[in-house]
């Protein structure tokens, strides 16, 4: 680095005010920049980054979409039919989860 000779007394405390006041500046953005890095170095901001880049896929959109129609339709039928009460129940109840899910497929 170039720096200035320092000739007399004045030109060496403008020197050291600039120097001080560079000091403060520079602080203040390393400060700043730690502060980002922890906030996106943040466990709960990479997984919300994430699942926003993961959802903006238009064929994820629709698999997902696909997955809560399925998931709800068997927690629906599960529950109307009783599926575990009995046997004729439990085979009508899978065969209205394979119907539905088809459908919900070509949807």
């Amino acid at each position: 680095m170039n720096q200035p000779l320092i000739s007399n007394h004045g030109f060496l405390c403008a020197r050291i005010v600039y120097l001080r006041s560079r000091a403060k500046s520079q602080e203040m953005e390393l400060k700043e920049s730690l502060k980002d890095l922890m906030v996106s170095s943040n466990p709960v901001t990479l997984a919300k980054n994430f699942v926003v880049g993961v959802l903006a896929e238009k064929t994820i959109q629709h698999d997902l979409k696909n997955v809560g129609f399925t998931a709800a339709a068997d927690f629906l039928i599960g529950n109307l039919f009783g599926k575990y009460s009995s046997v004729k129940r439990y085979i009508a109840s899978s065969i209205l989860e394979k119907v539905s899910a088809v459908l919900i497929n070509r949807r």
